[in-house]
C-alpha cells in the first residue's frame, strides 16, 4: 500500500505539479515503456529463472501449465463477460465484445517483475515461487495469443480455431526452444574459451553471460515471440549449463 501510494504521488506531481506537466510526463512514459522494455525487463526475469531451481519446474511444469492456459483463459473470459455487462450495475461503456476481450487478456496476464519481488520479501516457499513465477511467465504468452487473435478479427482478417491454436503453439514452444538453444549456446562459447584463453577468461565469462538475456529476448521478439518466455528458458538452460562451469 505504502509503494502504490508513493507511486500515485509521484504521478500525479509531475503530470499536474509542473509546467507542461502532461505533455512531459506523456514523453517519459513513452521513453520509459521503450527503456523498461528493452533494457530493465530481460535481466529481471533472467535473474529469477537462473537461480531457480530447473529441475523443480519441470517436476511441477503440469501445475504450472494448468494455471496458465486454464487459469488464464478463465480469467480473461470472465473479465471480458463482466466488462461487457457493466450496464446491469448502472455503468455503460459501449465497448464492443473484442475489445472487452482484449482488455482481459491483457488484465488477467500477472506481472512476473512484481511476483519475484514479493515473494523475495516474503523468502516465500520454494515450491510455491517456481509455480507461481512458472505460471506468470507462461501466462504472458497465453495472453499476447488472445489479443492478438482478437486484433486480427477486429480488423476482418478470417482466422480460425486451427490457426489460433497454431499460432499458440508456435509462440509458446518457438519461445521456449529460443530460450534454451540459447542458452546451450553460451555454454557452448564459455566451453571453447576456455579451451582457448589461458587469461582474463573472467573478463570474458561476465561480457557473454551479461549479454545472453538480452539476446534471447531480442530474438524472439525479432521472431514475434514471447521474449519474456524466452528469457526465462535461456536462464533455466544457463542456471543448469553455465553457472556451475564459471570460473571463480
Amino acid at each position: 500500500m505504502i509503494t502504490t501510494a508513493i507511486g500515485l504521488l509521484a504521478g500525479c506531481l509531475l503530470k499536474y505539479g509542473i509546467a507542461g506537466g502532461e505533455r512531459d510526463s506523456d514523453s517519459l512514459k513513452d521513453s520509459f515503456e521503450d527503456i523498461f522494455l528493452l533494457i530493465l525487463l530481460p535481466p529481471i526475469i533472467f535473474e529469477g529463472a537462473v537461480n531457480m531451481d530447473g529441475e523443480s519446474f519441470f517436476k511441477h511444469l503440469g501445475t504450472i501449465a494448468t494455471y496458465a492456459l486454464p487459469g488464464t483463459s478463465i480469467a480473461t473470459s470472465i473479465t471480458a463477460y463482466l466488462l461487457y455487462h457493466l450496464d446491469w450495475f448502472g455503468v455503460h461503456l459501449g465497448m464492443p465484445l473484442l475489445e472487452c476481450i482484449a482488455f482481459g487478456s491483457l488484465i488477467s496476464a500477472t506481472d512476473p517483475v512484481a511476483v519475484i519481488n514479493i515473494f523475495k520479501s516474503l523468502n516465500a516457499n520454494k515450491m510455491l515461487f517456481i509455480i507461481i513465477f512458472g505460471e506468470s511467465i507462461l501466462n504472458d504468452a497465453i495472453a499476447i495469443i488472445f489479443y492478438e487473435t482478437t486484433v486480427e478479427i477486429h480488423h476482418q482478417v478470417d482466422i480460425s480455431f486451427g490457426q489460433g491454436v497454431n499460432t499458440f503453439i508456435y509462440m509458446l514452444g518457438g519461445s521456449i526452444i529460443v530460450g534454451f538453444l540459447i542458452g546451450l549456446l553460451c555454454a557452448l562459447i564459455l566451453k571453447s574459451e576456455k579451451r582457448s584463453a589461458r587469461e582474463h577468461i573472467d573478463n570474458v565469462e561476465t561480457i557473454i553471460v551479461v549479454t545472453i538475456p538480452w539476446a534471447s529476448y531480442l530474438v524472439a521478439f525479432h521472431l514475434k515471440l514471447s521474449g519474456i518466455v524466452s528469457v526465462m528458458f535461456c536462464g533455466i538452460a544457463m542456471g543448469n549449463y553455465v553457472m556451475p562451469n564459471l570460473s571463480p
